[in-house]
């Protein structure tokens, strides 16, 4: 992960819960609360409709793909998702 997160052409994108990502809960397993310093986070509901008919599916690909990018995650670049 370390070296992942030097190389400019490679991402690690944290998906996980914002209490998660914060360090404010902790699930099973996990060695310690919080995140990796210098990760790119994007909460894995950001990709998923709230409510109407289409809740709970996929956003479109254009949603999703300016949501990414705008974090700076490319389909250009190697990317550790965790």
């Amino acid at each position: 992960m370390k070296a992942a997160l030097r190389k400019s052409y490679k991402v690690v994108l944290d998906v996980r819960s914002k209490e998660e990502f914060f360090g404010t809960e902790t699930k099973k397993g996990a060695s310690r609360p919080g995140r990796i310093p210098g990760v790119t986070w994007i909460e894995w509901k950001e990709v998923i409709v709230e409510a109407g008919p289409y809740g709970g599916y996929w956003k479109s690909a254009e949603e999703i793909r300016k949501l990414f990018s705008t974090e700076g995650v490319t389909p250009d670049k190697d990317i550790y998702i965790y």
